[in-house]
């Protein structure tokens, strides 16, 4: 302990702990500005470099998504005007949902996925040339009776959808007293 001042995020802690036991890059969540100075900088402590030499050697990542369709919140630009300008790593990855927020088509998704990741992309390059960046990208779509996350096969999807019901009665029987001969369960798929 010590490292910090009581009240401090314990974010900082686990940075501290990340930067301190590993010698491999990690990464930063780009959840404000401040967010981001604060990894930068103790990342920078950690190596022991100074600032110009933390330019020329990247030591922290952060994945930027979108806001689909077509937006770069606050947290994310900031992200990104952070990490760029002190020459770490950014990795623009749209998350899209075909047929939620992003065109049901898989090629209107894709176009909307490459609009959003080349906006960030050159986005970086406005804050500083030559700073590091990835093209990332997640589409995947919705299952549209429910509007849930289609993720996984449909063998996969009604497992998943049985393990959840099995899941509620165990609560019901161990959290509520609830007799389990009372509760049947029946998982119905993707819902």
């Amino acid at each position: 302990r010590g490292w910090f001042a009581e009240g401090r995020p314990p974010v900082l802690e686990c940075l501290r702990d990340i930067s301190l036991l590993t010698d491999k890059g990690f990464c930063c969540y780009s959840l404000g500005a401040q967010r981001n100075t604060d990894a930068i900088e103790i990342a920078r402590l950690a190596r022991g470099v100074s600032d110009e030499q933390l330019l020329d050697g990247p030591s922290i990542y952060s994945i930027i998504n979108t806001n689909s369709p077509l937006k770069l919140d606050v947290p994310m630009m900031e992200g990104i005007i952070q990490m760029s300008s002190r020459g770490q790593i950014i990795i623009v990855t749209p998350f899209t949902l075909s047929g939620a927020m992003a065109p049901v088509t898989i090629a209107g998704a894709l176009v909307q996925q490459n609009a959003e990741a080349l906006a960030g992309i050159a986005f970086t390059q406005m804050v500083r040339k030559g700073a590091p960046v990835g093209y990332g990208g997640f589409t995947s779509n919705v299952d549209m009776k429910s509007g849930a996350p289609a993720f996984g096969t449909p063998e996969y999807n009604f497992d998943l959808s049985q393990r959840r019901a099995d899941s509620v009665k165990r609560y019901l029987v161990e959290a509520m007293g609830i007799s389990p001969v009372q509760i049947q369960t029946r998982g119905y798929g993707p819902t």
